[in-house]
């Protein structure tokens, strides 16, 4: 860059041709890296540019570091050529280097130049990041425990209630057992296949039999065959029917009646799922 003055003379005019003249020359690019570095602050994440627009181009005139990369790419524009183009105006953006960064940039004086103000994205969110990052931990954690709360909640409920009901449950087969226990009729279930699942105690005592050792095993087996045949007829045809029916029988030695018998047959449609769903009597 070069700077002249006309040298006139003393008593002169200044209208007057000049009798010399004061010629300067000065490099002003190797000038401006120290002028962006004394309006830096200290401590501060943010950097300075200083550039300007020549043929529709954003040349980078200070730091002279920073000239070999462009202001501008196919991919994208950086944000110093954004914020030229619109200044006093926060831009979100991507730096030279393509990393994310926030700019905002003032025009020097009536020159088209400008001092862009960049500072990376990451640094000038970190305090925010971190903080968010934290919130968003002590959120997911409140939600956890609340949750493990309200699983520990409900299983200590359901719990309670199975423990409940299981009790009921219990006092119901015991009432029923004591009642089965003593009627002094034997009263048994068997399904469609003629298989024991339920036997109280007097069929026990008649057969000579445990009880748990009749599940599942035919009348044959738990009677013999002669003293089952009876029992089949009359039961396979209730449950054909699907009517209850009685049989009255006289039992007899050497033609005198030792004692007569009534045996219901009642079939049943709504066993529960340990009788396998089989219809029985």
């Amino acid at each position: 860059m070069w700077l002249a003055a006309r040298i006139h003379p003393v008593q002169g005019d200044l209208d007057d041709a000049p009798i010399g003249w004061v010629v300067a020359s000065f490099m002003p690019l190797a000038q401006f890296d120290s002028v962006l570095a004394k309006g830096e602050l200290p401590d501060t994440p943010a950097t300075s540019r200083l550039v300007t627009l020549q043929d529709q181009t954003l040349k980078l005139i200070a730091p002279s570091a920073l000239r070999e990369h462009s202001m501008q790419s196919a991919q994208y524009e950086s944000i110093a050529a954004q914020t030229h183009k619109q200044r006093d105006t926060l831009i979100d953006g991507r730096d030279e280097t393509g990393d994310r960064a926030f700019g905002y940039a003032k025009q020097v004086g009536s020159m088209p130049w400008s001092v862009v103000r960049q500072v990376s994205r990451n640094t000038a969110l970190e305090d925010t990041l971190t903080r968010a990052s934290r919130m968003l931990i002590a959120y997911w954690l409140a939600v956890g425990v609340v949750t493990m709360s309200a699983i520990a909640l409900w299983r200590h409920v359901t719990v309670a209630k199975l423990g409940e009901l299981l009790r009921n449950i219990s006092q119901h087969e015991r009432l029923l057992e004591t009642v089965t226990k003593h009627i002094p009729a034997a009263l048994f279930i068997i399904d469609a296949n003629h298989r024991f699942h339920y036997a109280n105690h007097k069929v026990a005592e008649n057969t000579k039999m445990l009880r748990e050792d009749m599940q599942h095993k035919t009348l044959q087996q738990v009677m013999g065959t002669a003293a089952a045949e009876p029992y089949l007829e009359a039961s396979d045809r209730a449950i054909r029917r699907g009517q209850q029916e009685s049989t009255f029988r006289e039992h007899s030695t050497l033609g005198k009646l030792d004692y007569a018998s009534e045996t219901q047959y009642i079939p049943l449609s709504d066993l529960p799922p340990a009788f396998s769903g089989d219809t029985g009597v």
